[in-house]
């Protein structure tokens, strides 16, 4: 048995290239320092070993532990009243009160509910597709993407589209006060933009159309239990993050992929019922947009090789999970051709992601808009910049040109 080396990870940095790089230590746990300040947890089978033992590996922490004591005290004295006292997002729960949780959350985004957004999502990734055809460019990350998928989450939360803008807004204020790598006095002032948002989303939760997320959160469905009020209100703000930063994520990052080799994008538009699925699958296997949540060691364990204490933070990388030589053929190149469907990317175990049936169908919707309706799309300009990001990885922008007449443009 040994400790872990220690090693240098920067969360704001590109992580592919650096969790390509640490894949090469055997023992497959490395410690990082400041700011993670965890044990990165790298090969596929010790980060499913960790995600499927909850017993050994608690989510207590995964947000940072509960607020308001797990944010700095100017930033808490700032935060409204309904985050004055804990909160679960769910992925911070453990035990009975977690399945509790995760059964009523899972039921607002199953397969069945999900499956009914097809049509609003068919139509308006076509507006979408058409627009950028009638500008003969645009950006797929601000012109397609993030309103593909705003859009999504409202109709499944039950949030009117009007005011879908003032919801994601409140979300990333939050979603800056959680983020130890933004500067206090910004995360002071998001706490503050949250004032007000407690009653707005009280009146969506106690209006919101039966069947939605929403409805679902407030007064429980199918046997499962409503939510308290304040886990309702902060699940509201955390699953939007989930819900729209990944997906957005994902689809471009597979659309970006598939557009770095012509021949590869030619072959996906001649065949899209089979490639959008895939390519997004692949997408996610190749970037996870998600790089795990911290787990807390609860009893003396060993992790591989490595002998771990309680109190111990591990942080399970989804992303080096995916990319791991131990399981993936060639884990670098990115091949919509591979079966992927079996990746990390929404994690694995009992908290794996309850919103992947629509991530799916927004990803597949996206993706086969793409290819049927702007086929001579390709990137403009140089490597698109990735957006600096303690929890998310992705794209910030992705710049797109048309060459030719497209079928969005008839």
């Amino acid at each position: 048995m040994s400790s872990a080396a220690e090693v240098h990870f920067d969360p704001l940095a590109d992580p592919l290239t650096q969790l390509d790089r640490l894949l090469e230590h055997e023992s497959g746990v490395v410690r990082a320092g400041a700011p993670v300040d965890a044990l990165l947890v790298l090969r596929r089978d010790l980060v499913r070993e960790v995600l499927r033992d909850t017993d050994t590996y608690s989510s207590r922490d995964a947000l940072g532990g509960p607020m308001p004591a797990s944010v700095p005290p100017r930033v808490a004295a700032e935060l409204p009243e309904f985050l004055q006292e804990p909160v679960t997002a769910v992925v911070d729960a453990d035990g009975p009160g977690h399945h509790r949780l995760h059964a009523t959350v899972q039921a607002a985004y199953s397969r069945a509910r999900t499956g009914t957004l097809r049509p609003l999502l068919v139509r308006r990734a076509g507006e979408l597709a058409g627009e950028i055809a009638e500008r003969r460019g645009g950006d797929l990350v601000a012109d397609f993407a993030q309103p593909l998928t705003a859009a999504g989450m409202a109709a499944a939360m039950g949030v009117p589209q009007q005011d879908a803008p003032r919801l994601a807004a409140w979300a990333m204020s939050l979603a800056q006060v959680l983020t130890p790598t933004v500067p206090e006095e910004e995360r002071v002032a998001a706490a503050a933009r949250l004032h007000g948002f407690a009653e707005w989303g009280g009146d969506l939760l106690d209006r919101a159309p039966e069947g939605s997320a929403a409805a679902i959160y407030a007064r429980g469905a199918d046997g499962r239990q409503a939510l308290r009020r304040e886990d309702a209100l902060y699940c509201l703000l955390t699953h939007w993050v989930a819900g729209t930063v990944t997906t957005t994520h994902g689809i471009t990052t597979a659309a970006h992929r598939l557009l770095c080799e012509r021949a590869l994008w030619q072959e996906a538009a001649a065949d899209p019922d089979t490639f959008a699925p895939r390519a997004f699958d692949e997408g996610l296997r190749w970037a996870a947009p998600h790089r795990g949540l911290v787990r807390t060691v609860t009893r003396p364990a060993t992790l591989g090789e490595v002998r771990l204490a309680p109190g111990d933070r591990v942080l399970p990388m989804l992303a080096a999970a995916n990319r791991d030589p131990g399981h993936w053929a060639e884990p670098r190149r990115f091949d919509p051709h591979r079966a992927a469907a079996h990746h990390d990317a929404f994690s694995y175990g009992p908290h794996a992601c309850v919103g992947a049936h629509l991530a799916r169908l927004e990803g597949e919707i996206a993706l086969h808009t793409l290819l049927t309706a702007l086929p001579s799309l390709r990137r403009d300009g140089d490597e698109p910049p990735l957006r600096p990001d303690f929890f998310f990885h992705g794209l910030a922008r992705l710049p797109v040109t048309l060459t030719g007449p497209d079928p969005a443009e008839a």
